[in-house]
């Protein structure tokens, strides 16, 4: 190794003490600034498509304006979402009632009786009723033979004094028995 040192601190050694000729250094200044701006050309070409497409992430104004844009646009999306979100579940409160067109209803709009009613809010079994068509039919036809066979009572009994006295008078000692809450 010392060897080596020896060499090398003799070869510095001459370099420092013959010095190039004065239009040997200019040539040599000259071929070495050729170098170097061949090496920059090379380099503009392969740095300068990424420069151009990416040059803007160095404009600080310019991040700060696309990153509040980006939370803008958040923010719209969760919006959205949200309100997305709020009437598919709406649309599971709602009750769609289907019935003949060729069938008299029985009851004044009994459908959307019941649609007010599950609309209002008044029927609410966590959120949610399930019940098929078949079984709101059975429900809407007997709902009406009640009240074709109340109608037909309320006539009776309103024909009837002796039955209207006799219904008034249970219907009295019924309250009287009755606990007020």
């Amino acid at each position: 190794m010392t060897t080596e040192k020896n060499d090398y601190n003799r070869i510095v050694g001459l370099l420092r003490k013959s010095k190039p000729l004065f239009d040997q250094q200019a040539m040599t200044e000259q071929k070495i600034l050729e170098q170097v701006e061949k090496l920059n050309r090379q380099d503009t070409r392969l740095h300068g498509i990424p420069e151009i497409l990416f040059g803007w992430a160095y404009v600080p104004a310019l991040r700060r304006v696309l990153i509040a844009a980006s939370f803008l646009l958040v923010g719209f999306f969760a919006i959205q979402q949200s309100a997305l979100l709020r009437q598919v579940r709406d649309i599971n409160r709602q009750v769609i009632v289907l019935r003949n067109e060729s069938e008299p209803p029985a009851l004044p709009e009994l459908g959307s009786q019941l649609t007010l009613y599950r609309l209002s809010g008044k029927i609410h079994s966590n959120g949610e009723i399930r019940i098929t068509g078949n079984d709101l039919e059975k429900f809407i036809e007997a709902f009406n033979e009640l009240d074709v066979r109340y109608r037909d009572l309320m006539k009776i009994i309103q024909e009837n004094p002796d039955i209207k006295n006799y219904v008034d008078k249970k219907l009295e000692e019924e309250n009287k028995t009755r606990p007020n809450l």
